[in-house]
């Protein structure tokens, strides 16, 4: 990664750092090469290390956009030298990151006109597309997604697609609601524009209304445009779950991590590259509840360690999740120990999730304003292909 290290005397230490955070933004894109590489560095005893680093570099070298050109973060760490009174050596002291250049949209594709054209087949009950390197399967009667296969690989667990959820359950909030609020019937339509194949869902609901288009090409990528319609300001989630295939069972991810995190609680995480098993992403609460969301999301692998691997790439503001239980499973169990994990990994991208400042306080405390789902349409893109 590219660093910067600045060696100062303690008494300089806050009234420099206090400088830093504002010149840095300004002046770190002159300070940095483009691809910087892993450095180290030793300071005399008794001295504070600053680092200053780019947060990208080496074979890492950030998304990249449209116009070929990257992402790029700053990711500022002060460490302790040396132990002292009230920390042992290497405590972080202070955590700041920084845009310099920011996430751009999505590259535009075009269909391979050398992969094998789309067949759709259409029955009473279901509308197949296929070609050996992509094949999606839709529910007639739900417009539900319920087939999802990259060159073979069935991704989607028990035909449960990509489908609005709302509920949510942390134990001081205690939201037990479960139900989603979609009409029984949905609505799909078939397209072919451009050269690529369309399919148009769309789905009514009493808490939220949503529409799913999905632009397959030929070539095995699909990309999937949520558009959400809340009618309710007390929604805890405003995006879609789905069940995926549990052999998919290692996360490589690009989000604000390491930790947990929320949209009212980011402090002590920065966007960056993280991995983590699925089991290792459920928070070990004494009352289980849902957990292990991280915001953010610019990207996701999941793959089974065998050389198959489905990424998610994003447009917009995105939050994942990803855990053996369904967040029902997680009320209704009272110890971690009660936990029986799904046959699948349950997926959550979420457009908005619900703050989890809550109630609990007081009669009149609850979730700020800012941190609620929007009453207004929310949206984003994801593009799925194998990795």
């Amino acid at each position: 990664r590219g660093i910067l290290f600045i060696v100062f005397g303690k008494k300089a230490f806050y009234a420099i750092f206090a400088l830093l955070l504002v010149l840095t933004a300004a002046t770190v894109s002159l300070l940095l090469p483009p691809e910087a590489v892993e450095t180290s560095v030793s300071a005399p005893t008794g001295k504070t290390v600053w680092v200053i680093d780019a947060g990208h570099g080496g074979e890492d070298g950030g998304a990249v956009a449209a116009d070929g050109s990257k992402e790029r973060l700053l990711t500022l760490r002060l460490l302790e030298n040396n132990a002292s009174p009230y920390a042992t050596k290497g405590h972080e002291v202070a955590l700041a990151q920084f845009t310099l250049t920011k996430q751009q949209p999505l590259p535009m594709l075009c269909a391979d006109a050398s992969a094998p054209d789309f067949v759709q087949t259409s029955a009473l009950h279901e509308t197949r597309i296929t070609n050996p390197h992509l094949a999606l399967t839709f529910d007639n009667e739900t417009a539900r997604l319920t087939g999802l296969a990259l060159d073979g690989h069935q991704i989607i667990a028990d035909g449960l697609g990509f489908e609005y959820a709302n509920h949510r359950w942390i134990e001081n909030d205690r939201f037990g609601n479960t139900a989603n609020g979609l009409e029984a019937k949905g609505k799909i339509r078939v397209t072919e524009e451009y050269g690529l194949t369309i399919v148009k869902t769309s789905r009514k609901g009493s808490l939220c209304d949503t529409e799913i288009d999905y632009v397959l090409y030929p070539q095995g990528i699909v990309d999937v445009e949520a558009r959400f319609v809340p009618h309710s300001g007390n929604l805890r989630r405003a995006g879609l779950v789905c069940m995926v295939d549990s052999s998919l069972s290692r996360a490589d991810y690009y989000a604000l991590g390491p930790w947990e995190n929320t949209c009212d609680r980011k402090d002590g995480v920065v966007a960056g590259r993280y991995a983590s098993r699925i089991a290792d992403f459920c928070e070990p609460y004494v009352k289980p509840q849902s957990t292990g969301t991280r915001e953010e999301l610019r990207e996701l692998v999941l793959s089974n360690g065998k050389g198959f691997g489905v990424k998610i790439q994003t447009e917009g503001k995105v939050s994942f999740s990803a855990l053996p239980y369904t967040d029902e499973d997680l009320m209704n169990a009272f110890h971690q120990w009660e936990l029986t994990p799904r046959p699948y990994t349950v997926l959550h991208l979420d457009a908005w999730m619900r703050g989890v400042g809550n109630a609990s306080c007081g009669q009149d405390v609850d979730t700020l304003p800012t941190y609620r789902v929007p009453e207004k349409p929310l949206t984003y893109k994801l593009r799925i292909s194998k990795q």
